[in-house]
């Protein structure tokens, strides 16, 4: 049997990880799913994104780079609610427009992250979602880790 790999795009809060859940148990995959609580980064990241953006999104890029070496090494076919191909192609490229990232960092980060690119790369099925007027009631309702009003504004730019 050919091994297969699912990453899904999407905004936070918008059903990525109920999707990876319900395409593992109806397809038998194993589902990976994004771990975002260890970043001892991300509050800070809420609070002062232009200090912090950076610092985030190179922890997020090695806790990334882990997940993906696993992924590339478990034996069957896998989904996941976050690749690591969005960091840089998203997130960072986001910040980076805001101005939260300076321009010299973003510069040394696409470098760093293509460099991985090379060694890690693999064909990939993107599944995206795209739901703007639920995802913000849903993120306000649940308040998700502080970022209901942190994440608006890079929400919009990352559509």
């Amino acid at each position: 049997m050919t091994k297969r790999f699912v990453a899904i795009a999407g905004n936070i809060g918008v059903g990525k990880s109920t999707l990876t859940g319900l395409l593992s148990q109806r397809l038998g995959w194993e589902p990976f799913y994004e771990a975002v609580a260890d970043n001892p980064y991300l509050a800070d990241f809420y609070q002062d994104m232009p200090r912090y953006a950076f610092h985030s999104q190179i922890f997020f890029l090695s806790r990334r780079l882990r997940h993906h070496r696993r992924l590339l090494d478990f034996p069957g076919s896998v989904v996941q609610d976050r690749s690591v191909y969005e960091d840089a192609e998203i997130f960072a490229r986001a910040l980076y427009e805001q101005g939260a990232i300076v321009e010299r960092d973003y510069r040394t980060y696409r470098e760093f992250c293509t460099k991985c690119w090379r060694y890690f790369y693999r064909r990939l099925i993107w599944w995206s979602i795209y739901a703007p007027r639920c995802r913000h009631c849903y993120i306000a309702s649940r308040n998700a880790d502080g970022r209901s009003s942190a994440t608006s504004h890079l929400n919009t730019s990352t559509n």
